[in-house]
């Protein structure tokens, strides 16, 4: 700019040039330069210097002289006038070669070999519980081993913690008896003192905290408290003791209903570790919860905090709520919960104190409840899970909130079928009340995506509330959820039938008895449901009092015929394992009706007098029945051997039965009895088969 305004000061001398010399191809980029250079010039003072070249002190005074303006052209000057960086020549393409294709790939998705490590896959099945994938596994390996030792190759043994995670997927698989034997493999024949270089050691790995660990935890799975403490024993053999083994077998006493030696294995922990951890004393708790003992959870609680300074989670305070409910020390109960809320509260979503374990807390007490029928302290626990327990923004705890939610609304209704009495109307009005609300909680917008995983929830709330609707005398709202349950698309199980059934027995005489045989019916043909002992026992009773007695002797044979377990007798087996029998007949006229019911004994009855009229048998007919001992325990008990004396006298003409001094237990009936009863208008028929 400064150029433009300043004047040529020679222009004869540039015009002379212009003439002498040459013409010069400047480019616009030098002429900028130029220009910029003329200003700079004029605008500098005179130096008194004689180099030629200006120092950096001098180009940087000039810089500050310089206006901005003339900065700016000077720095897209130095830009433009630098010279392009060539790029290198690119190479001569090469001619293009013709494609290739690999050959198509044939063989199945399924078929394609996978090339796994061995330890994950036994992981995998560890974790899904496939325990004959793992046992093959490690028996495959194993035999790997064999052949090459005895082939005098290089080899090693297989890693304790592929067995380690073989006796974890037999626990999970519910089979501790093959964890068991995993173990023996790696302990039979081993001593405790041989090291790690000696001859059994070279073929298998000695056993280490894990792998007592795992199968201690595979029996508690189990409850078989027995075995849990074989492998207490052993590890305390191989010196391999800690808390986690102590926690297992505390739990497997406590599933095993064996309180008092859980509360002595914790002791014995305490012993040998010196203090326990919460995990243990959760365990301990929750085994006296299992068996409704309030004091010793309380004591042992106390213990937990106060001597040993361990502090307690949700987890224990749940069990704590848990035997407090049990026990039927509500309020205990509710001062617990006071503090569940004031501590999640404090704590902020810490680890275990999350809204999941704050709803399971509820969740417990709730199941407690039901246990002991009681309904309206369910029915307060319930409202204090709504307004104390918030789900946040987790999905993971938004999901087991409502999860909890779910069951915790069908511990309630199901308290209100336990230990009826004379308030039937109250907890019938109490149950459709949560029944509401539950389908109104489950089937809102926001939680209707889940609705279709708490079918068995849903199904074991209806079935409670059929329960309670029968007790209460009404079978029309009984039958009401019945039709409701299967028009929302869920398929009854044997109990709704029992409870439909059950309801139809209590209605008035005679009104439901067609539909109770419909029932029945439907009960044998659906695939979802098989009848049992009870839903045999309702429709017989129902046909029964509407004095339908052929009926009835129809559905008996029915049963008969489709091998339904009539009765139910405990043998010796593991506890709680219950064999069923479906014989009753035991001899020739000898007829075992022990365990039925009344109803089923009086078509069992007249079926045996039936038959034993058509044989050609000459002894007497004789029914086992019992002597009765559940009289001496409750003193309003009728025993079935009373029953079935009355019955057979109802007969035209009364049978001649009576109960033989050396067999207490047996009703027998004369043979002669029945002769006399045979329509004699038949006789010469029946002497003409030999049947007389």
């Amino acid at each position: 700019s400064a150029a433009q305004q300043t004047p040529a000061p020679e222009p004869v001398r540039h015009a002379c040039a212009c003439i002498c010399s040459p013409p010069v191809r400047t480019t616009r980029c030098e002429r900028l330069k130029a220009r910029v250079a003329q200003a700079t010039s004029r605008r500098a003072p005179a130096s008194s210097g004689g180099s030629a070249a200006p120092s950096r002190r001098r180009r940087a005074a000039d810089r500050r002289n310089m206006s901005p303006a003339s900065i700016l052209l000077l720095s897209v000057c130095s830009v433009a006038l630098t010279p392009p960086q060539r790029r290198p020549p690119k190479p001569p393409a090469k001619p293009p070669a013709s494609k290739q294709r690999r050959p198509p790939n044939n063989v199945p998705r399924a078929q394609k070999p996978k090339v796994t490590d061995g330890l994950a896959q036994l992981r995998s099945d560890a974790q899904a519980g496939r325990w004959r994938e793992a046992l093959a596994t490690i028996t495959t390996a194993e035999g790997a081993i064999e052949s090459a030792r005895d082939a005098g190759a290089t080899f090693f043994p297989l890693p304790v913690e592929a067995y380690n995670l073989a006796i974890t997927a037999c626990g999970n698989g519910r089979n501790h008896e093959e964890a068991l034997g995993v173990l023996r493999r790696l302990t039979m024949g081993v001593s405790p003192e041989e090291g790690p270089g000696s001859a059994q050691a070279a073929k298998r790995p000695r056993p280490d905290a894990v792998t007592f660990n795992a199968a201690a935890a595979a029996c508690a799975k189990a409850g078989d408290y027995q075995k849990a403490e074989q492998v207490l024993k052993q590890a305390r053999r191989f010196n391999k003791l800690d808390a986690i083994l102590y926690t297992s077998v505390i739990s497997a006493c406590g599933r095993a209903g064996q309180t008092k030696k859980a509360l002595a294995y914790l002791e014995a922990l305490r012993e040998d570790l010196g203090r326990g951890d919460v995990v243990a004393y959760t365990a301990a708790v929750d085994s006296c919860a299992r068996a409704g003992d309030w004091l010793n959870a309380e004591r042992v609680l106390g213990q937990m905090i106060f001597e040993d300074k361990v502090v307690p989670n949700l987890r224990t305070y749940r069990a704590a709520c848990k035997a407090a409910a049990a026990a039927g020390e509500f309020a205990k109960c509710e001062e617990l919960l006071d503090d569940v809320k004031d501590a999640v509260q404090i704590a902020q979503g810490a680890r275990f104190w999350g809204p999941r374990d704050h709803a399971a807390c509820f969740e417990g007490v709730l199941k407690a409840c039901r246990g002991r029928g009681a309904w309206k302290e369910a029915r307060n626990v319930l409202e204090r899970l709504e307004n104390e327990v918030t789900a946040g923004n987790n999905e993971d705890d938004v999901e087991a909130v409502e999860r909890a939610a779910t069951a915790s609304y069908v511990a309630a209704i199901g308290a209100c079928a336990r230990n009826i009495d004379d308030d039937a109307q109250v907890r019938w009005s109490c149950a459709r009340d949560l029944l509401d609300r539950l389908e109104a909680r489950l089937k809102a917008p926001s939680r209707k995506s889940r609705l279709w995983r708490t079918k068995r929830e849903r199904r074991q709330a209806y079935t409670s509330a059929m329960v309670v609707a029968g007790r209460a005398g009404k079978a029309d709202e009984a039958l009401k959820l019945f039709d409701a349950f299967e028009a929302d698309n869920l398929k009854p199980d044997t109990a709704c039938y029992n409870a439909a059934l059950a309801a139809c027995r209590r209605s008035d005489v005679g009104k439901y008895a067609d539909f109770a045989k419909r029932l029945w019916r439907r009960c044998c043909d659906d695939d979802d449901a098989h009848p049992d002992s009870l839903t045999a026992a309702e429709a017989v009773a129902c046909l029964e009092r509407a004095g339908r007695c052929s009926d009835a002797d129809l559905i008996f044979a029915e049963a008969l015929e489709l091998g339904v377990p009539l009765k139910q007798a405990r043998s010796a087996g593991p506890q709680g394992v219950a064999k069923r029998s479906v014989a009753w007949l035991d001899e020739n006229s000898e007829y075992d009706v022990s365990g039925l019911s009344v109803p089923l004994v009086k078509c069992a009855i007249r079926k045996a007098l039936k038959d034993e009229t058509a044989s050609d048998h000459t002894a007497d007919c004789v029914f086992i029945t019992g002597v009765g001992a559940k009289k001496a325990k409750d003193p309003s008990h009728v025993p079935l051997r009373d029953s079935v004396l009355e019955f057979l006298k109802e007969f035209d003409p009364p049978l001649n039965a009576f109960v033989p001094k050396d067999a207490q237990g047996t009703v027998v009936v004369k043979r002669s009895s029945l002769l006399d009863r045979l329509d004699y208008d038949d006789e010469e028929e029946f002497v003409r088969g030999g049947k007389r």
